[in-house]
């Protein structure tokens, strides 16, 4: 392990957290340098989700240091980096994602919200449309809890409905009584 990583780790293994039964192997697996770059970001996560993130891009780094292919690894990192405040690496490293893999939608869409956030409004909403045709379920609130909160994504979704459907106006509807009765 990197010095500054070593100590970290080390520190961990002292802690009542790194003696959770979840966290503990992933330790011994990673101080034994056996873990995969997927593993470790996975331990990466099990950190961010304890609200440990800088600890988490610690690992993270370690992880892209060994697969630096692996688009998810690119993904989380970026959100990692956008939750420490870092925008410019989050988009750094959704940018990573894309170039491994531009139908990346998840890439595709928190590059939006980071460029949203820095308030480059025009790219954030080519990243929402491009996002929203690779994976149209981005948009909705029940598989994207973030949707219902994003003003530009309701916005992106219009436009691309009036792109494929021709306008923003319903259908004709059926004139009650105007068929014309043959019979008479």
């Amino acid at each position: 392990l990197p010095k500054h990583l070593a100590r970290l780790h080390e520190n961990l293994m002292l802690t009542p957290f790194g003696q959770d039964p979840t966290v503990s192997p992933y330790l011994d697996l990673i101080g034994r340098g056996e873990a995969s770059a997927q593993q470790i970001g996975a331990f990466g996560n099990f950190l961010g989700q304890a609200g440990r993130n800088e600890a988490a891009m610690a690992y993270y780094d370690l992880a892209l240091s060994i697969d630096d292919q692996d688009p998810t690894l690119w993904i989380n990192a970026g959100t990692l980096q956008r939750q420490l405040g870092n925008l410019q690496s989050a988009a750094g490293a959704y940018a990573e994602a894309l170039g491994i893999d531009p139908s990346n939608a998840y890439a595709h869409y928190n590059l939006g919200a980071v460029l949203d956030e820095m308030g480059d409004y025009d790219n954030a909403v080519e990243e929402y449309k491009l996002a929203l045709v690779l994976d149209p379920d981005l948009g909705d609130p029940a598989k994207n809890p973030q949707a219902a909160n994003n003003e530009k994504l309701v916005a992106v979704r219009l436009m691309l409905y009036k792109e494929q459907s021709g306008s923003l106006g319903l259908p004709l509807v059926t004139v009650p009584d105007g068929e014309v009765d043959e019979g008479n």
